[in-house]
């Protein structure tokens, strides 16, 4: 059964680390460029594609890694797919504890009248997606480095 998961694991893992530099090289550099008026509807595009993909690539990747780590019977393929799930989790706590409210407050911004602080907004979302492409790539990078070190 784990050489049927392994794949699905390195895959969705890859997926959600990719999408996440894409975020970071792509589409960050774009948000960050907006005037007021354009970034609200902007934001709301690209949230609306990338919160349909993020979940499930980050998702599957928690499971299936979990399952390998519980699954297998080498202690190294353990601690690195369980902390490659770890990281992956990450992913979703930073999501939903830290950024999801940012992206409420953004979505809130009244573009005649926006908040003093609707730059800051910009930042903090910045700084905590710093965190989740971290917690993205590790992870990613340990389900993909896992069975090598296993031997």
């Amino acid at each position: 059964m784990i050489e049927i998961v392994l794949p699905i694991s390195q895959l969705s893992s890859a997926m959600a680390a990719g999408a996440l530099l894409v975020g970071l090289i792509v589409i960050l550099p774009l948000l960050l460029s907006l005037p007021v008026e354009r970034y609200p509807e902007i934001n709301a595009f690209v949230l609306n594609r990338m919160d349909k993909l993020m979940p499930a690539c980050t998702g599957i990747a928690i499971l299936s890694g979990g399952f390998i780590a519980a699954a297998t019977e080498s202690r190294v393929a353990q601690v690195m797919f369980g902390a490659g799930a770890l990281m992956l989790a990450g992913v979703f706590a930073v999501s939903l504890i830290k950024i999801a409210p940012i992206n409420v407050l953004v979505q809130r911004i009244d573009i005649r009248n926006p908040r003093p602080d609707w730059q800051q907004l910009r930042q903090r979302w910045r700084n905590w997606h710093y965190v989740r492409v971290g917690c993205g790539q590790v992870g990613a990078l340990l389900y993909c480095l896992a069975p090598a070190a296993a031997g």
